[in-house]
This record gives C-alpha cells, sequence and structure tokens, in this order.
C-alpha cells in the first residue's frame, strides 16, 4: 500500500503483479470511510485519500492548531516531527488515521488474506504512528490471526511504484507471444 499524495495499492497473486479489469485493483484511495468528511479529488466525500494523505492531513492540522492555540504548521514534516515530539493536540488526529488504516488493512486481510501488507509512504517515518498502528493491527479480532510482523515498511522506499511498474511491463513484454 502507497500512502503519501495519493492511496493505491499494488497486488500480486502467485508472483504477478494483478492489475484486475481495465487496470483498476488496488485503487483503494478511494473507498468511502467518513460520510460526513472532506470533498475528495474525485468529487465523493470522506475517501480514505481525505483521511490519510499527506496533503489533507496538513490542511486538517493547519486548521486545528490555530483552534488549540498552537503555531500553524507549514509542512507536513513538520506535523510528523511535532508529533514524534508528543504534542498533544496532534493524537485525536493521528488517533483517527491509525483507525482508518487499520480498517483499511483490516479489510484487505479478510479479502485477499495476504502473506504481508507491505506500507510505503509518510508512515514510514512516524516511529510512534508505527508503532500504534501495529499494535491497533495485532489487537484486530481477525478470523485467522494476523501478527504485526506481516506489516512491512517498503524496502525500496519512494521507488517503490517505479520497480512495481517496470516489472509490469516486463512481464507484459516477456509474456507476450511472438505470434500474436
Amino acid at each position: 500500500m502507497t500512502i503519501n499524495e495519493g492511496i493505491g495499492a499494488g497486488i500480486i497473486l502467485n508472483s504477478q503483479i494483478y492489475s484486475g479489469f481495465m487496470g483498476g485493483a488496488g485503487e483503494i484511495g478511494h473507498i468511502p470511510v467518513d460520510p460526513n468528511g472532506e470533498i475528495c479529488i474525485c468529487g465523493q466525500r470522506g475517501c480514505v485519500e481525505t483521511v490519510l494523505t499527506s496533503s489533507f492531513i496538513l490542511k486538517k492540522c493547519q486548521n486545528q492548531s490555530a483552534e488549540h492555540g498552537q503555531a500553524v504548521p507549514q509542512s507536513f514534516d513538520e506535523i510528523i516531527s511535532r508529533y514524534e515530539a508528543g504534542e498533544a493536540w496532534l493524537e485525536p488526529i493521528f488517533d483517527q488515521i491509525v483507525k482508518v488504516t487499520m480498517l483499511m488493512i483490516a479489510s484487505t486481510v479478510n479479502f485477499i488474506s495476504p502473506e504481508v501488507v507491505i506500507i510505503e509512504g509518510w508512515m514510514n517515518r512516524s516511529a510512534n504512528f508505527s508503532e500504534m498502528l501495529r499494535a491497533a493491527i495485532e489487537n484486530f479480532p481477525f478470523p485467522f490471526k494476523f501478527t504485526r510482523d506481516r506489516v512491512l515498511s517498503a524496502s525500496y522506499g519512494e521507488k517503490g511504484a517505479l520497480y512495481g511498474s517496470a516489472t509490469l511491463k516486463l512481464q507484459k513484454i516477456f509474456s507476450a507471444s511472438v505470434l500474436d
């Protein structure tokens, strides 16, 4: 799962990238999670992207900082630093982010039962967030045990989508029949 400016998932089944009908598999960012939430760039209200993307989180924190008498954060990196430093006004925001992320992962685990879930994006830059998320996942009542060690940080970092795209293209090239 990639969680940054946008949200998506890469699905690998039987060592092959699964792209679904018309390449739409993994479009998890536009699953509605809050009917009263923000308007998403897709036009729907309360999509996962409106809760988990760095741009929406920055906007929410900028709006709420004034309500809490805090200095307005100027960047998403500043929010992560302030959250890691323990600024209490950020805790409810990040608690909600943990809940939505955990439910997104739980839905995926219950639907396709992956061996592991790999997360790429801003969440890996916050030790506090990563620990809270892993604890929430471990405490979720899955029908089959899904432990925290099955939630991994992406080893390719920001280049994961690039490597995935290249792999998909190479699979298509080398699996094509020369007689077609």
